[in-house]
């Protein structure tokens, strides 16, 4: 039992967000990694607590809401209308996804973006542009 204990610290002690940090004020690009290729890469914008995405021409506006110095998730600001919703697109909607920054190396944060801590929705690195 101890030498299980011990693997398991040894395992998970070296990720336990010891190298990372929140993204800073400034414009971003989002480089998907390979095996994501089937989503665009992207850019976006953080300035005093919230996220800008300029998408096909509109700025959407979000919420930074941090869970810990190393993980965020974003809030939409607009109400989201779930009358007209089938009950899957509903628990959908409730669904809190949120981006785990694991390694900042100079002007690169790699991430990963996840529904929960098991499941990953696609990762990558932001590469802050000025």
């Amino acid at each position: 039992m101890r030498i299980l204990l011990i693997l398991v610290i040894a395992i998970f002690l070296p990720n336990s967000k010891g190298d990372c940090t929140m993204l800073k004020d400034g414009k971003y690009s989002a480089i998907l990694a390979p095996q994501f290729k089937h989503y665009p890469n992207y850019s976006f914008e953080i300035s005093n607590g919230n996220y800008y995405f300029n998408e096909n021409g509109n700025v959407k506006k979000y919420k930074i809401i941090q869970y810990s110095p190393c993980s965020f998730r974003l809030e939409d600001y607009e109400i989201i209308d779930t009358t007209k919703m089938t009950k899957l697109q509903k628990m959908f909607s409730k669904q809190k996804p949120f981006y785990d920054i694991y390694k900042v190396r100079g002007k690169t944060y790699y991430f990963v973006f996840r529904a929960d801590m098991r499941v990953q929705i696609f990762a990558g690195k932001f590469i802050r542009n000025e």
